[in-house]
């Protein structure tokens, strides 16, 4: 199967779906974002669009690679295991397949770097001890 490139409007589906997803899990709770220095991530409209969700920023400096592993490899699993294998024709359809997948990542997706459990059972585990803990 060949690759497919993303057309202009599914990779702007792609960037409203992560920014809205970003915006919901702020919200969900205190999250801390930790970025590189480029341009787009220093901007004023990417700062403040986290700032108003009430992220807290981290901008760590130059070859801090270690910050980027983890979204790097969820960069890596959702190109491979959805946007690769579906040819999305619409904006509308990206978002769907990609807003589903990131549905079926975190609940249904067993992760080896979590002992084989889902992010969601992995955040239920450590509410739940939290409530005990208090």
């Amino acid at each position: 199967m060949g690759l497919k490139h993303l057309t202009s409007s599914q990779i702007r589906a792609a960037r409203s779906l992560i920014r809205r997803t970003a915006e919901e899990l702020a919200a969900a709770c205190a999250l801390s974002v930790a970025t590189i220095q480029g341009s787009q991530f220093t901007s004023f409209a990417f700062t403040n669009t986290l700032r108003d969700a009430g992220t807290r920023i981290s901008m760590d400096g130059r070859g801090r690679w270690m910050d980027n592993v983890f979204i790097e490899r969820l960069w890596r699993s959702l190109k491979y295991e959805c946007v690769f294998l579906n040819a999305f024709e619409t904006g509308s359809e990206a978002r769907i397949g990609i807003s589903r997948w990131i549905g079926y990542y975190n609940s249904d997706r067993p992760h080896s770097g979590l002992g084989g459990r889902t992010p969601d059972e992995v955040y239920a585990t450590q509410a739940n001890e939290e409530k005990l803990a208090a």
